[in-house]
């Protein structure tokens, strides 16, 4: 769901016993009416997009660094575990991979979207797009890719057609 800059904006876990809080561009998670250690500080980049796992166990943003033209749009992977967030980037390998599928000499860095959670917060369905700028035969192509979460393993990838039909 996006993000709306002006007002704190509150996200409800699917079993409703945390929620993560954003104001003034800061993300905390509130679990039993306290603060979970371990993102103290975080600013969040707007535009961004948060899903929490079906499992409440983990929830993901998809941001940019300034909303306009061809900032890299990125995925990370929050997890809840021992009584504190973790954060991870788990699309590196995806983007190696996805790098040496596109036939662009110049290729910048992909643009990555979370798409939904599948096995609870075990595994995430993102999809890398080659930028449109410039060129390249393969400007705008897209990818899907199941990563494990939080490892970032790559475990499957979606033949093109099929991540356009789950886009769809």
């Amino acid at each position: 769901m996006p993000y709306p800059r002006d007002r704190p904006f509150r996200v409800p876990s699917p079993d409703r016993k945390k929620t993560i809080i954003i104001a003034d561009l800061s993300l905390v998670v509130i679990d039993s009416g306290s603060p979970v250690p371990g993102i103290e500080g975080y600013t969040l980049m707007l535009p961004a997009e948060i899903s929490w796992a079906p499992d409440s166990k983990a929830f993901f943003i998809t941001s940019n660094e300034g909303g306009i033209g061809e900032e890299a749009w990125f995925v990370t992977a929050y997890v809840l575990e021992y009584d504190r967030i973790s954060y991870y980037d788990i699309t590196a390998e995806a983007a190696g991979r996805f790098k040496e599928l596109i036939k662009c000499p110049d290729a910048v860095d992909p643009h990555f979207g979370a798409i939904k959670w599948l096995k609870e917060s075990k595994n995430l369905l993102v999809v890398a797009e080659a930028s449109a700028r410039g060129s390249c035969s393969d400007a705008g192509r897209v990818q899907g890719y199941i990563v494990e979460v939080p490892s970032g393993k790559v475990l499957s990838e979606l033949e093109p057609k099929k991540t356009l039909r789950t886009l769809g």
